[in-house]
């Protein structure tokens, strides 16, 4: 069984990318619609 603590890590990762959400909005932006595109239906395989 893991013990990998997943939702602490999302929470570590948020936290630290919180300022340059803010001072690098354009370029967090593109991340987020390239992230989104890539999980978009029949772009990117789930199963891998």
């Amino acid at each position: 069984m893991s013990t990998f603590a997943h939702a602490e890590l999302i929470q570590n990762i948020n936290e630290s990318l919180s300022p340059f959400r803010k001072s690098q909005s354009d370029a967090m932006q593109g991340f987020g619609q390239l992230a989104r595109s890539a999980m978009a239906d029949g772009e990117v395989s789930t199963k891998h």
